[in-house]
């Protein structure tokens, strides 16, 4: 997807918008056209970085993205007082890079406004309540060698405390925000369903040798979101089909990137909290199910004889 040709300083708001595992910048393209809409303004950028290898280090894949970032507010904001807010929004893999490219991306912490994640396995998949996409990660691992899915998995390390995912739930970011939108689907089964909104699990708290270190990570990341105003949006789709990919959850994965009113949704929401101020240190709930309106025959009433 190419990017502004021209330098532009006098836009305040910059979304930076992050593929997931195994994806490309082009996959981010709807959610950026329905935003440039309602944000004519404002300045993009959908990061290309990481298109070519998501199943090496996350670290790498943050820093890269870091990279990416720096460099391009410093090429289209030369003078940086013009740059107000940054917003990022990651798609499964995506929001989990955003976190790790953020402790690199401190000398803008006064400019985070917003982080929104869709379906993003922000404590790993070491809970992974499908077993058929338990065994398919399993499978992909060992196949791709996926340095990728082993940290996912807390495979990387023999100590759970070494591992990657458990040390990123440490790493400061979250803090800086206004504001976190945290968008997920029971129906997806790719990311963990709890993963996806900074929650235990119930097969953490049945697990008495790894549930703690679960329930830690929890803790570590609901501690910096102290003060920051939380949404967390339960999403249900409208899918007719029925196949394997319905079955595993991946047709829900992807119609985060495709499923307008949900993009819709999300835009609306983003005016509100883009451009209002928001209370600080508060947890919102809510409840979508994206179906689409059956025409009903309007019926004409009777009139009654008085």
């Amino acid at each position: 997807m190419k990017q502004p040709s021209k330098p532009i300083s006098n836009s305040g708001k910059l979304f930076i918008l992050v593929h997931g595992f195994q994806a490309t910048s082009y996959d981010m393209k709807s959610i950026r056209n329905h935003l440039a809409l309602r944000f004519p303004d404002a300045q993009f950028l959908c990061s290309m970085e990481n298109e070519t290898n998501t199943n090496g280090d996350i670290a790498e894949m943050g820093t890269k993205l870091a990279c990416e970032v720096i460099k391009f507010i410093k090429r289209y904001y030369s003078d940086i007082s013009m740059l107000e807010k940054i917003i990022f929004i990651g798609h499964s893999l995506g929001g989990v890079i955003t976190r790790t490219a953020l402790p690199l991306l401190s000398d803008y912490r006064d400019k985070m406004y917003s982080f929104i994640t869709l379906s993003s396995p922000h404590l790993g998949c070491y809970y992974q309540n499908s077993k058929l996409v338990n065994a398919g990660l399993w499978f992909l691992q060992k196949w791709n060698n996926s340095q990728c899915l082993a940290q996912l998995s807390l495979q990387d390390a023999a100590d759970p405390h070494d591992c990657f995912m458990y040390q990123l739930c440490e790493k400061p970011g979250l803090e800086w925000f206004t504001s976190v939108m945290l968008i997920s689907s029971y129906q997806d089964s790719y990311a963990p369903y709890e993963s996806t909104k900074f929650e235990v699990s119930k097969q953490a708290l049945a697990d008495a040798k790894h549930g703690e270190i679960h329930k830690t990570m929890v803790r570590n990341c609901l501690e910096r979101l102290r003060g920051v105003k939380v949404y967390k949006l339960d999403v249900g789709f409208s899918i007719k089909e029925s196949n394997m990919s319905t079955v595993i959850g991946r047709t829900a994965h992807i119609k985060f990137l495709e499923s307008s009113p949900l993009i819709d949704m999300l835009i609306y929401l983003s005016l509100i909290h883009i451009s209002e101020p928001t209370r600080l240190g508060m947890i919102s709930y809510a409840v979508f199910c994206l179906k689409k309106k059956k025409k009903k025959k309007k019926k004409k009433k009777k009139k009654q004889k008085k």
